[in-house]
């Protein structure tokens, strides 16, 4: 990934263009019409806001600590090409 700052920054955007797609997509375009008023709405969009957050955050947290942990992870090399 280079530099630890280049990785956070794919991180930050990456994690901006999923929320954007995530708050757009058609199925949640479809509950924030079911809603019962714009308080009921806005609570979803905070709510899912958060719970990507955290996801990500758990995700980036628990990938750093495992190769942390254990750094000589590497992709297992197949010799006949099967899996």
């Amino acid at each position: 990934m280079g530099e630890p700052w280049e990785a956070l920054i794919w991180a930050i955007i990456l994690g901006l263009v999923w929320s954007a797609v995530i708050a757009i997509c058609p199925w949640q375009s479809s509950r924030y019409l079911m809603a019962k008023n714009e308080h009921v709405a806005i609570r979803s969009v905070v709510l899912a806001t958060v719970s990507i957050i955290a996801i990500y955050l758990f995700l980036h947290l628990s990938i750093s600590t495992i190769t942390t942990v254990k750094a000589d992870i590497y992709p297992k090399k197949y010799s006949s090409g099967l899996p």
